[in-house]
């Protein structure tokens, strides 16, 4: 196998966070300025512990259609809730974005708060170090990226990493692998083996007492 783990990262917040910009800086991919339908980008890393395979799928440039949001939480392992410190509102909306969360995730995921920088072409609105704080009262992991460099970072990837390991050991769970479909079972036993020897002993059955009587 080329890789230990599987695992879904999901991008929310709202549209102005850049999610898709974002997506693709992580994944080492080219710069986007907006998202052109859901898709996702893969980016693996390895540890010292494991090798994971992150889908990275951003779900923040469709924050105007809601309904499309809770399919895609299905099956997340990482939640990424991205503000714009360069727009007050997006990182006033992170409690609702939790909220939602909250509604639609089916089972247990790494949360993380992330400034992400998409752009220098206005000022600051959100305090440096608001958003830290946030995560620290919130019981956050808390990242920040600029994706306007060129140069990649995959710290906070590999912090995904570790976390995952430590919350979600392989020993536990398999995200890679399918759990084996147990058997169609009845109180006589496996039908799928029981109702071809029924046939058999039905037809030897009037083959006898048609050749006997």
């Amino acid at each position: 196998m080329e890789y230990d783990r599987l695992a879904k990262i999901l991008i929310i917040g709202d549209y102005d966070s850049k999610g898709c910009n974002l997506q693709y800086h992580l994944a080492h991919s080219r710069y986007y300025v907006s998202g052109i339908g859901i898709d996702f980008v893969i980016r693996t890393i390895q540890t010292d512990e494991e090798k994971v395979k992150f889908q990275i799928w951003d779900a923040s440039s469709y924050s105007r259609f809601r309904t499309i949001h809770p399919p895609l939480y299905r099956g997340t392992s990482v939640l990424l809730v991205a503000y714009n410190p360069m727009i007050e509102t997006t990182f006033r909306n992170i409690q609702r974005w939790l909220e939602e969360a909250d509604i639609h995730l089916s089972s247990p995921a790494i949360r993380m708060l992330v400034e992400h920088t998409s752009s220098h072409d206005r000022p600051r609105e959100v305090p440096i170090g608001a958003g830290k704080e946030m995560a620290e009262s919130l019981g956050l992991l808390y990242g920040e990226v600029d994706s306007t460099f060129e140069r990649y970072n995959d710290d906070i990837l590999k912090l995904l990493a570790d976390e995952l390991h430590f919350a979600f050991p392989l020993d536990d769970v398999q995200p890679s692998s399918r759990p084996p479909q147990p058997p169609l079972k009845t109180s006589s036993g496996d039908i799928r083996i029981k109702y071809p020897i029924v046939l058999s002993l039905l037809f030897l059955f009037f083959v006898v007492v048609f050749f006997f009587c």
